[in-house]
């Protein structure tokens, strides 16, 4: 699927991008799956997961859960261009103390990321979606933490913020340019060029892992395909 690339920052030695797309089709160190407790990989990402990586995946989260609040594990990608994911518990909505709890969970996550000398990470909009935490205030959150982090001394270099859907890419694309502001900050403008982000494409192929999923748990929990799924396109 198509990224675009809306802004960028480089923070100390490390660079900070923003994108629209599929999280699991990028090739990185790590990226970062909002877990559930039980570690099952479920529908949306969690199927493509699922697909794309392998049954070895799954088999791996078997011995690291439960996940308590937020904790992070760190496991193989399988099959995906990654080579590791790393699977987080946060918060969902209206918990109480939703944003303390955030916290701590992007603070595990990029602990853990230090800990196994993760040097390119990836992070959706932790919480945002299906677990309806507010994209704003997950885009406020994340951005403080992962610049603050990077601010510091660390072996990550570059954190891409991939997002899927308008209102996501519009709140990170508001916290980036906040955070822009901030004494450290440099906007970038030798960032890789993309196409400007089509709004039916995430959306679209979301859907076309849901199905994904729909299809692996008829046949058992898993299927293998012969190729990555052909990357889902706007009508013109």
């Amino acid at each position: 699927m198509p990224q675009a690339v809306s802004e960028g920052a480089r923070v100390n030695q490390g660079v900070i991008r923003l994108i629209k797309g599929d999280i699991t089709d990028l090739a990185v160190d790590a990226f970062v799956f909002y877990a559930e407790p039980t570690l099952a990989l479920g529908s949306g990402f969690g199927g493509a997961i699922a697909v794309r990586g392998g049954p070895a995946v799954q088999k791996e989260l078997a011995s690291l859960g439960p996940l308590t609040m937020g904790q992070a594990v760190i496991a193989s990608a399988g099959k995906l261009k990654a080579r590791h994911i790393i699977h987080a518990g946060g918060p969902s909505f209206r918990e109480e103390e939703t944003e303390a709890k955030l916290r701590t969970t992007v603070a595990s996550v990029l602990k853990l990321a230090e800990e196994n000398r993760i040097e390119r990470l990836a992070l959706p909009a932790m919480g945002a979606g299906y677990y309806g935490v507010a994209p704003e205030l997950c885009a406020r959150v994340m951005m403080e933490l992962v610049r603050g982090h990077l601010s510091g001394r660390t072996a990550i270099r570059d954190v891409t913020f991939c997002v899927l859907d308008t209102r996501q890419y519009e709140s990170f694309r508001a916290a980036l340019s906040a955070s822009n502001r901030q004494p450290g900050s440099s906007i970038m403008s030798d960032l890789p060029h993309f196409s400007e982000p089509s709004m039916q494409e995430p959306a679209l192929a979301f859907m076309g892992l849901f199905i994904a999923d729909r299809i692996a748990r008829a046949h058992g929990g898993h299927i293998e395909l012969e190729s990555e799924p052909a990357p889902a396109r706007a009508s013109s």
